[in-house]
């Protein structure tokens, strides 16, 4: 119990013992519960313990110490620490504020692009197995001891968030696959300086009781990769049976209604207006208790853009997007490891124009949805600030965004009832938001919005990369390790938990700096996607798939 309870602060020696006598306590009662638990969920709950007791040890960190109880438990006189308001205050802000903006200088690589937004894949293991992401023979996963621990994940996530990144979405793989997922969320959302925190998922682990963990936990919004709503097709592309495919819309159905029972509730409480009446049913009733109970805000589709496939879905796809209220985008396909950008075996093109690359292009993307839907407009939230041209696209943004509106033409209305009668939707749970439904298109190969690139990625096995396309990674979870090893043998420190924190941070704060320092201007220092296929493909083995990069 030394660790805790240095870390913890106590105000007095008699507060110390009673808080030991409770961990005892609890620690006896936890070993009843492990030693009587028969299945895997009840072993996993007991070893864990509750979110009441995280709560505990919480409020416990964050009480201003009187009493040093690193020196009191080695049998030395209790020094007494400085309380909030005293000359702490004077001694410790300084230094935070430095630190703070050592890693707001260190998140700034050399062309002045400010880092905000860190993507973190919790695992290498999904349940799908989608061509483009996933290599027909699949791919070695990493032992477990290399993987990241949930304390060095939220060691990098804290000391980013001290430097300015407000932004982190959970990848993978398939993020809730790992058993700690819902810990580690909540831990991240509750990460002084997040503002968001988002999940990228394949929602087969989202029935009923997993949306309800994914609010609670503090999720703000989330992206359901879905490509069709053909079943024949979900199997082609997928690998998988089409159950997935059903669990999927049924979760975009559940998440879009909280987003959007949540979005009424806080607008009438923002301008005093009536509470909006409860929703009927037993479903209604889950949708209202998780809108304010949760802070969740937006689900998204996202649905990668294929040629010889996509043709197909595009309407259909958007139609789901407009039934529900909420935006698909459309994701041009990235060349990447195992994804058949080309073909095995094939001899190098002539000339880029000659390879049949599996990535549909924007320009055509649009000119089938435009004719499908003939009142699609450029959406506001898309639109340039003030700066750029009027009226265009902002040059920064990740996916540029159309409204559907209502009409639809004769010929997109017979793919899309063929569609919607194979997918079985069931209908909104509540009306959607007023916008309706939209369309975003994420260029990252015929538009790359590099120029604007905000992302650092954090792979499950510890490494940091800068750029999506580039091969750098500097090795963070090493250096994070050998600084906690390090400070681990120089105990003769009052505070070691401090100076154990202290060396993480200087580890993630110089493994950021080495990453941004060869950060290249666009597309990781390639040309095009043609260049990026060719390195990957010269690469062999060394080159990661999309699955071991985090999407």
């Amino acid at each position: 119990h030394q660790a805790p309870l240095r870390r913890a602060g106590m105000r007095s020696v008699r507060g110390a013992l009673e808080f030991l006598g409770a961990e005892v306590r609890s620690q006896a009662s936890k070993a009843s519960r492990l030693q009587f638990a028969r299945t895997p969920r009840q072993r996993h709950t007991a070893a864990t313990g509750t979110a009441r007791t995280s709560e505990r040890w919480a409020k416990l960190r964050a009480t201003p110490p009187e009493v040093d109880m690193a020196r009191f438990l080695r049998g030395r006189p209790p020094a007494r620490v400085p309380a909030a308001g005293e000359a702490q205050a004077q001694s410790s802000m300084a230094p935070d504020a430095s630190r703070a903006e050592r890693m707001r200088s260190a998140l700034k690589d050399r062309f002045g692009r400010q880092h905000t937004y860190l993507r973190v894949s919790l695992t290498e293991r999904c349940s799908l197995r989608c061509t483009y992401c996933m290599p027909l023979d699949g791919v070695a996963l990493s032992p477990r001891p290399r993987l990241l621990t949930s304390d060095e994940i939220l060691a990098v996530v804290e000391a980013v968030a001290e430097g300015g990144v407000t932004r982190v979405r959970l990848t993978g793989g398939e993020p809730l696959l790992r058993p700690d997922w819902e810990a580690v969320a909540s831990a991240i959302s509750s990460t002084p300086g997040i503002e968001d925190l988002a999940v990228t998922t394949n929602a087969l682990a989202l029935s009923r009781r997993g949306v309800a963990r994914l609010v609670r936990a503090g999720v703000t919004s989330a992206n359901v990769s879905l490509d069709t709503l053909v079943p024949s097709r979900f199997e082609a592309l997928a690998r998988r049976p089409a159950a997935g495919m059903h669990r999927a819309i049924g979760a975009i159905r559940l998440l879009a209604a909280i987003a959007s029972r949540g979005a009424a509730l806080r607008h009438a409480q923002s301008t005093g207006s009536p509470l909006p009446d409860p929703l009927p049913g037993d479903e209604g009733a889950f949708v209202d208790k998780l809108a304010r109970e949760g802070r969740f805000r937006s689900v998204k589709i996202n649905a990668v853009a294929l040629r010889g496939h996509t043709e197909r879905e595009a309407a259909p796809l958007a139609a789901l997007a407009r039934l529900y209220g909420v935006e698909v985008r459309f994701i041009e396909a990235m060349p990447f490891a195992g994804n058949d950008w080309a073909p095995e075996g094939a001899e190098p093109p002539a000339s880029p124009s000659e390879r049949q690359s599996p990535m549909m292009p924007m320009a055509e993307l649009l000119a089938q949805l435009s004719e499908a839907f003939p009142e699609m407009e450029p959406h506001a939230s898309g639109l340039a600030p003030p700066g750029q041209p009027a009226g265009s696209f902002d040059s920064h943004a990740t996916a540029r965004v159309w409204s559907l509106g209502s009409a639809t033409s004769d010929a997109a209305a017979h793919a899309i009832e063929q569609a919607m009668a194979a997918a079985k939707p069931l209908a909104p749970i509540c009306d959607g938001p007023a916008a309706g439904g939209r369309v975003g298109v994420i260029a990252s190969m015929t538009a790359p919005f590099c120029g604007g690139c905000n992302r650092l990625r954090l792979t499950a096995d510890g490494n940091l990369r800068a750029c999506l396309f580039g091969s750098d990674e500097v090795a963070l979870r090493d250096a994070i390790r050998t600084a906690a090893v390090s400070h681990h043998d120089e105990e003769q420190a009052d505070d070691t938990a401090a100076a154990a924190a202290s060396a993480s941070r200087r580890a993630v704060l110089e493994a950021v700096r080495e990453a941004l320092a060869g950060k290249h201007a666009a597309l990781g220092g390639h040309q095009d996607g043609e260049s990026i296929a060719q390195a990957s493909e010269a690469a062999g083995s060394d080159s990661r798939p999309m699955i071991l990069i985090g999407g």
